[in-house]
């Protein structure tokens, strides 16, 4: 159904998706089909007023509704919103999926332009808990690699407490990754 509505060029989602991807968590040896994480690679989002909140409702009514098959539950969809209103200045969320396949309920949000002194502020305004290792890490990585990207899973408890660093290298260094 999603990507029915996806083609149709008179669509929002034809406007603001970009692309979709899927994200297989693979048993081993195991026959079954697995269960894909789907996401959607979306225009850059972000919200510096309220008609861009207001805007935004096309992915928590629309596009992730058609991906589960059901909608997104009120508190995850007021704390998706907090999520991308509270971004440190110049980052922007590029993908938002759903971990089809996991335990945890919610919604993945890729955080795309954080940088990495930007990354311990904001966590904790979206009330996770600071944590030594992770600043800790955050700067031993920022001396390694050109690019960290921030994956933070929102759910009706607010931003769950296992987060994901992706990192890149400058093309001269891509054998590193």
């Amino acid at each position: 159904n999603f990507v029915l509505e996806w083609a149709n060029q008179a669509s929002i989602l034809h406007q603001n998706v970009l692309g979709m991807w899927f994200e297989f968590d693979m048993v081993e040896n195991s026959s079954k089909t697995p269960v894909p994480c789907i996401f959607l690679h979306t225009i850059p989002l972000r919200i510096t007023t309220d008609e861009e909140k207001e805007q935004l409702h096309w992915l928590t009514k629309k596009a992730l509704p058609l991906v589960t098959g059901k909608n997104i539950p009120e508190k995850i969809e007021q704390n998706i919103m907090q999520a991308i209103q509270k971004l440190p200045e110049n980052a922007l969320v590029m993908d938002a999926g759903v971990m089809l396949s996991r335990l945890t309920s919610g919604v993945r949000l890729i955080i795309a332009r954080i940088h990495p002194d930007q990354i311990i502020p904001y966590l904790p305004a979206l009330g996770w808990y600071e944590d030594d290792q992770l600043s800790k890490l955050v700067k031993d990585l920022e001396k390694q690699v050109s690019r960290l990207v921030l994956d933070i899973t929102i759910t009706e408890n607010g931003i769950d407490h296992k987060i994901g660093l992706e990192c890149s290298f400058a093309p001269d260094r891509y054998h590193l990754e």
